[in-house]
């Protein structure tokens, strides 16, 4: 996984409520895809499968915490 790429990615959206808001209206099943898409227009390097990874990586973070 590009990690820098998507850490900058990450700044990026934090930085800018537009920019993160065009990520909102996107349906979730062309999430990654289009996240990755933004990413790169940002001069991120950040491929789809990256972001497909991160995605499933926050989701075991949150889905844990309930757990532990």
């Amino acid at each position: 996984m590009s990690r820098d790429g998507l850490d900058r990615f990450r700044e990026r959206l934090n930085a800018d409520a537009n920019l993160a808001g065009r990520l909102r209206i996107v349906d979730p099943g062309r999430f990654a895809t289009v996240a990755a898409e933004l990413a790169r227009e940002l001069g991120c390097e950040v491929a789809e499968a990256d972001m497909r990874d991160a995605i499933a990586q926050g989701r075991r973070e949150w889905a844990l915490r309930w757990i532990l």
